[in-house]
């Protein structure tokens, strides 16, 4: 009786070899037939193969050769199969019933289409989509039978997208950049397919990106002329790059940026210059503001160091970049200043406190000189009107008048007294039904500045309309020789720009009153004004050209009158009663005011109170206390977008907050006024 062994193994070949163990044989001595070979389930579980050994007797000596070499053959054909086929991952063929009888199956190898026949089987096989196979000549479409003898072409469908690519420059042609996105094709062949009497064929496919030739970039750089900082290592990860991305091939050198015409000030003015700060409640420190700073006869205020023009960069076609233009500082020189070593440096002519202004490349220096008034202002000692600094050590008696071009510093009170100064007030003491004006400056610049303005516009027309008549045969070279422009522009000056003549009238009448608080440079531009315009016999102006640079005069004193609107100005004074109180910039209130009117253009700052009155800060107010019991009303106002705080408030107490107003009527606590996002009030 035959041996048999039924075994079970992760594949067909670890459960034949188990077998062969347990029976003590080898392969020529046995009968293999597979009864399941190793899948895997629908919910991905693991099914071994099965397989049943059974001992055979050794074959005759005389059995014919050919059936010896055609089992050997069979049995090579199974382990090949074994070794290859069958322990491939992911196969699903049908079990083979008995070992060398591959009879009535069809399989896939390499690629390849396998099939034996058998007289009792037809093996079928099914095509899928994405494959194109021919057998015999004839196109299959549909599920076939399949036989050994049958000849086989395979051919897939072609996929492929080419790759795409660009070189942009960028607007300086400092940079040459790589756009790429990938191409790739899709390589295809049969997937391998175990020995089955039903197969399915299926496409295995993997993407394979096409690479782009370095050769066709360089070219392309070529043809748009970029020769210099070539990226080559960019260009080579940007030929295999796999996903969409862009590559800097060629990187040019950026121009160095020079420095504009600057001044170095050798006085220690930033304390001067800083804002004061403001404190956790509000209120605002004005103890660190160094108040009037000083300097002596001949000493150095500072050095105007020239501009350093930039160096040139080169672009990727190896053409120049050329540095943005530097520009020389101007100079405006003001009173009590001069120009030394050729014009690098600015000194002092006499003593007082220097003022330096810059906006833009306009600089403007003048030293303001200081009065020291021993005792008080009164009928004794005259008014003050002084072209600097003054500083009373007394108090500014009745009807006394104190105008000061620069700040004023009063040791006592101002008692029913007119002061005034172009920067900034301090009374250590009282304001007494009086009239304090600090920051007078402002308010000139702000009338002039929007004549200059029209000016400017209207002389920029006048210019064009001058380059196109001053070449009509009517006005010789000979007489604008002579003449100059005089007769072209009084033509132009009584006619379309009637309202031009006027407004340099308006602004001579304007400098002429307040002279003597301006600096020599508007008594220059006054007098040029003249010369050009307003003289009935000639005109400095001979061409356009001239035309244009009294053009560049104006927009520089506009400038002038715009950085004087920047000096800080600011009051400090004890108490108020019954005054009128204006500051250019902030205003500290150490105590209180009564009755009084303020019109401050920065912040008021009130550490006591207010008691009736009205009172106006365009930077916005903080408050300790507000209000009258019974009073006069205090009303308090600031624009849309400021700011109210009152610390306590009384009843009457009348607040504004742009066109918003709202009236107290009862005492209040912690108030903070401002408008919200729509346009409401807010008191809290």
């Amino acid at each position: 009786m035959e041996k048999s062994v039924v075994s079970k193994g992760k594949t067909v070949k670890l459960a034949i070899e188990t077998a062969l163990d347990l029976l003590e044989a080898s392969k020529q001595e046995v009968h293999i037939e597979i009864l399941e070979t190793e899948a895997k389930s629908f919910f991905g579980k693991a099914k071994p193969a099965v397989v049943r050994v059974t001992l055979v007797r050794p074959k005759a000596v005389s059995e014919p050769a050919n059936h010896a070499e055609a089992s050997v053959s069979i049995e090579k054909l199974i382990e090949d199969l074994i070794d290859s086929s069958i322990d491939a991952p992911g196969s699903d063929a049908f079990s083979v019933s008995a070992a060398g009888e591959l009879g009535g199956h069809v399989w896939v190898v390499g690629g390849m289409i396998h099939c034996k026949d058998a007289p009792d089987q037809h093996p079928m096989m099914t095509p899928c989509p994405g494959v194109k196979i021919v057998q015999n000549g004839v196109m299959v479409e549909k599920t076939v039978e399949v036989k050994e003898s049958d000849r086989f072409e395979i051919s897939f469908e072609e996929e492929a997208v080419e790759p795409v690519w660009s070189i942009d420059l960028d607007e300086r042609k400092l940079m040459a950049r790589l756009t790429v996105t990938p191409g790739y094709r899709m390589d295809k062949k049969l997937e391998d397919l175990s020995p089955a009497r039903m197969a399915v064929l299926r496409v295995e496919q993997s993407k394979q990106f096409i690479p782009l030739d370095p050769l066709d970039i360089e070219q392309k750089l070529r043809q748009l002329g970029v020769v210099f900082g070539i990226q080559h290592d960019e260009i080579g990860k940007a030929c295999m790059a796999t996903v969409p991305g862009q590559f800097i091939i060629a990187a040019g050198k950026a121009p160095e940026a020079g420095s504009h015409g600057e001044f170095k000030s050798l006085l220690d003015t930033t304390t001067r210059k800083s804002s004061p700060k403001e404190r956790e409640d509000g209120t605002v420190d004005f103890r660190e503001i160094k108040e009037f700073p000083s300097v002596d006869k001949g000493s150095v205020i500072g050095m105007i160091l020239p501009p350093v023009p930039g160096k040139p960069g080169t672009a990727v076609t190896g053409a120049e970049i050329v540095a943005d233009p530097v520009q020389e500082l101007r100079f405006v020189e003001g009173k009590g200043v001069s120009l030394i070593d050729s014009g690098s440096k600015i000194v002092a002519l006499q003593a007082g406190m220097p003022q330096i202004q810059q906006k833009g490349q306009i600089l403007t220096v003048s030293i303001v000189p200081k009065l020291v008034h021993g005792g008080d202002v009164d009928l004794a000692s005259g008014n003050i009107h002084f072209q600097g600094d003054v500083e009373i050590t007394g108090s500014v008696q009745d009807g006394m008048t104190v105008d000061a071009l620069g700040n004023v510093t009063i040791q006592g009170n101002s008692n029913m007294a007119t002061v005034s100064a172009t920067q900034s007030i301090i009374v250590r003491s009282n304001i007494i039904t009086s009239n304090v004006t600090a920051g007078k400056g402002s308010i000139v610049m702000a009338e002039i500045e929007p004549i200059l303005r029209e000016i400017i516009r209207n002389v920029k027309m006048l210019q064009q309309a001058v380059i196109q008549v001053s070449g009509a045969s009517a006005f010789k070279v000979a007489d604008l020789q002579k003449t100059g422009l005089r007769t072209l522009i009084q033509v132009l000056l009584q006619g379309k720009f009637k309202g031009l003549h006027q407004q340099f009238t308006q602004l001579a009448q304007k400098l002429s009153a307040y002279e003597a608080e301006l600096e020599p440079a508007w008594g220059k531009y006054v007098e040029s004004v003249h010369k050009g315009f307003l003289n009935p016999v000639s005109s400095t102006f001979h061409t356009a050209g001239d035309v244009a640079q009294f053009v560049e005069l104006t927009e520089g004193m506009f400038a002038l009158c715009q950085l004087n609107e920047e000096v800080a100005s600011f009051m400090k004074f004890n108490y108020a009663h019954n005054s009128y109180m204006y500051s250019g910039g902030d205003m500290i209130v150490h105590n209180g005011c009564y009755n009084s009117t303020v019109h401050c253009r920065g912040q008021l700052q009130v550490n006591g109170f207010l008691r009736g009155g009205t009172y106006y800060a365009h930077v916005g107010t903080s408050i300790q206390e507000a209000g009258a019991h019974g009073g006069a009303a205090t009303r308090i106002q600031v624009p849309a977008d400021a700011f109210i705080k009152i610390a306590r408030v009384m009843e009457n107490t009348i607040i504004q907050v742009g066109n918003r107003s709202h009236q107290f009527m009862q005492n209040g606590t912690h108030i903070h006024a401002r408008l919200d996002a729509d346009g409401n009030l807010k008191l809290n």
